[in-house]
C-alpha cells in the first residue's frame, strides 16, 4: 500500500485505485481490439490517400480473444426495488422507467429523446428516430409502446420541465454544472450524456449484484417479455434487432419462470393464493 508522503499523517489517505482507473491502466480485450482497429485504419489512409509508408504494421498484431460479459438479468421484484430506490431522483427514475419499459439502448437511444420523439396518440409512442448524426444500431427507425405507466411519468415530467427548461431534449441538467474552479461544465438545457455512475449506485442501495449495467434494463426487459409468451417476432420488432436470431440468444429467464419447469400445477396454484 502506497502513501502520500508530501502530506501531513493525519492527512494521509490510502491510494487506492477507483473501478475507472484500474479500467484505464488495464483495458479490456475488447477495447485494445477497438484501438487496434482505429490505429489499422489510419495506416490504411496513410498508404492509400497520403503514400506516406508502404506497409500496415498493425496487421502484424493479431487481435486478442475477446470474452463477451454476461448481462445480469433481473426479475420484476427487482426492477420495481430499483424505481423505488430512485423515486427521489425524478430524472434517474424517470431514466431507468423508460430504459426499461421500452428496452431501448440507454446511452445511445435513452438519453437522445427529444420532445418531439414522443407521440401522445393511441396510448402513447416513443418513436426511435435513425437519422443524420442519430443512428441507430440497426439503421432502422421504430416506434415503441409506451405502458401507462411510463405514458403518466413522461406526461407529468412534460408538464413540469418542458416550457420552464426550454430544451428540446427530454433529458437535460435542470441546473448548470460548475467546476471546483468556476468553469461552467454544462448549461441548463443541455442533453445529460451519461447517468452510469449515478445508476450503479442506485443498484448497490437496493441490494442488487455490483456489476449491473444501464444496458442491462434492455437484456432484462426482452427476457421478461419472451418468458411472458410474447411472439419473438414483435418483440424484435420493438426491440430493433435486425436479425431475429438476436432476440432468440435471450434463453435468460427469471428463477420464477424457471420453477414453473419443475413445479407440479397444484403447488404453483397454492403458491400464488
Amino acid at each position: 500500500m502506497k502513501w502520500k508522503s508530501s502530506q501531513p499523517l493525519g492527512r494521509v489517505k490510502a491510494n487506492r485505485e477507483s473501478e475507472s482507473e484500474k479500467k484505464q491502466r488495464y483495458p479490456t480485450p475488447c477495447t485494445v481490439n477497438l484501438y487496434r482497429t482505429i490505429l489499422g485504419q489510419v495506416f490504411t489512409h496513410a498508404i492509400q490517400v497520403w503514400d506516406y509508408i508502404d506497409s500496415n504494421p498493425v496487421l502484424k498484431v493479431k487481435r486478442l480473444k475477446e470474452y463477451p460479459r454476461e448481462p445480469v438479468i433481473l426479475s420484476k421484484s427487482d426492477i420495481e426495488r430499483l424505481l423505488d430506490e430512485v423515486e427521489d431522483n425524478p430524472l434517474l427514475h424517470l431514466f431507468t422507467l423508460t430504459a426499461y419499459e421500452t428496452g431501448a439502448r440507454s446511452q445511445s437511444e435513452v438519453l437522445t429523446l427529444r420532445w418531439e420523439d414522443l407521440e401522445w396518440t393511441g396510448g402513447g409512442w416513443v418513436n426511435i428516430k435513425s437519422e443524420e448524426g442519430k443512428r441507430t444500431k440497426s439503421g432502422k427507425s421504430r416506434s415503441v409502446p409506451m405502458s401507462p405507466r411510463l405514458a403518466q411519468a413522461l406526461k407529468e415530467h412534460e408538464m413540469q420541465y418542458r416550457l420552464a427548461i426550454g430544451s428540446k431534449w427530454v433529458f437535460c441538467h435542470l441546473v448548470p454544472r460548475v467546476s471546483k474552479k468556476g468553469e461552467v461544465r454544462t448549461h441548463r438545457g443541455d442533453r445529460i450524456e451519461r447517468m452510469y455512475w449515478g445508476f450503479k449506485a442506485a443498484c448497490l442501495r437496493a441490494g442488487l449484484l455490483p456489476d449491473v449495467r444501464p444496458h442491462d434494463l434492455r437484456h432484462t426487459r426482452i427476457t421478461h417479455l419472451l418468458a411472458d409468451g410474447h411472439s419473438v417476432v414483435k418483440v424484435k420488432e420493438m426491440m430493433g434487432h435486425a436479425d431475429i436470431a438476436t432476440t432468440m440468444k435471450y434463453t435468460h429467464l427469471v428463477r420464477e419462470d424457471l420453477r414453473e419447469l419443475v413445479e407440479p400445477q397444484e403447488q404453483r396454484m397454492v403458491a400464488s393464493l
